[in-house]
């Protein structure tokens, strides 16, 4: 990594440049969380709890993450990139999209109530818009053969939002093994404003 300060001041331009590959086992998560870590969960731990890669360059007019990368024991990993402008200004923006995808989520299923489970395969992929104030999100879900979508706005200054989901053949009964649900279709809208 390679850091000018003036990298972190509007309009002084200096360029920070970030590059990062990190794993961490499990026995770096247990010195660090002791006896805070329950028992159950440090007998679930594989060797390598976590890998990180990072890359990103520019400075607060203008910055680009190349790629984030990141896997959880092989249970989650994540991908992500995209680009902020203006980061310290009212004329802010960007764009970043990520996806998100289960491996082998067997891990995950010992620490959650037997009512809840996630599926193998589960996927999810979104992205982020801001500009100004105003915030734009979408959000792709697909489990077993169907899918949920969700899209969302929200104007800080204004106060302003609006969200829509809308599902089909989403399969409920995956994350719900407890209860006779099988697959969901249907939609939901959702605006206002104030967020007290």
């Amino acid at each position: 990594a390679a850091l000018d300060w003036n990298a972190l001041a509007t309009g002084r331009g200096g360029r920070l440049h970030a590059r990062l590959e990190a794993h961490i086992g499990r026995a770096d998560v247990l010195a660090l969380t002791g006896d805070l870590l329950p028992a159950d969960v440090r007998s679930i731990m594989p060797a390598t709890a976590a890998s990180l890669s990072l890359q990103a360059d520019g400075n607060v007019s203008r910055l680009t993450l190349d790629r984030l990368e990141a896997d959880v024991a092989g249970v989650v990993r994540l991908t992500a990139k995209g680009n902020a402008a203006d980061l310290l200004t009212g004329q802010r923006s960007g764009h970043f999209d990520w996806t998100l995808r289960t491996g082998n989520p067997a891990p995950l299923g010992r620490l959650l109530p037997s009512s809840l489970a996630f599926p193998r395969g589960l996927s999810a992929r979104g992205d982020l818009r801001f500009q100004g104030d105003d915030y734009r999100a979408n959000l792709r879900v697909s489990a077993s053969g169907g899918r949920l979508d969700v899209g969302a706005r929200a104007g800080l200054s204004s106060e302003r939002y609006a969200a829509q989901v809308t599902a089909r053949d989403f399969p409920l009964g995956a994350f719900l093994p407890d209860l006779p649900l099988g697959d969901f279709s249907g939609s939901l809208k959702a605006s206002g404003q104030g967020f007290d």
